[in-house]
């Protein structure tokens, strides 16, 4: 989905704004590659930091005497 979004915001920008759908046109074996570059480097890095994350906080087990431990 991120591919589809970047490759839809270059689109915008040269194609649209510069009317130049030509030169989007032409430039596609070049972006392509680019841009699933740059979504594999964010999907990378964010599946990391959310795995960092999860490392940092531990589950703790929620028992009904632990609750009562802890209202008393």
């Amino acid at each position: 989905m991120l591919v589809d979004e970047i490759e839809g915001l270059v689109f915008l920008a040269v194609g649209v704004f510069a009317h130049r759908v030509d030169l989007f046109l032409a430039s596609q074996n070049v972006i392509f590659p680019a841009i699933v570059l740059v979504a594999g480097a964010v999907s990378l890095a964010r599946n990391w930091r959310r795995r960092e994350a999860a490392a940092l906080e531990p589950m703790e087990t929620l028992e009904l005497s632990v609750l009562t431990a802890r209202i008393s």
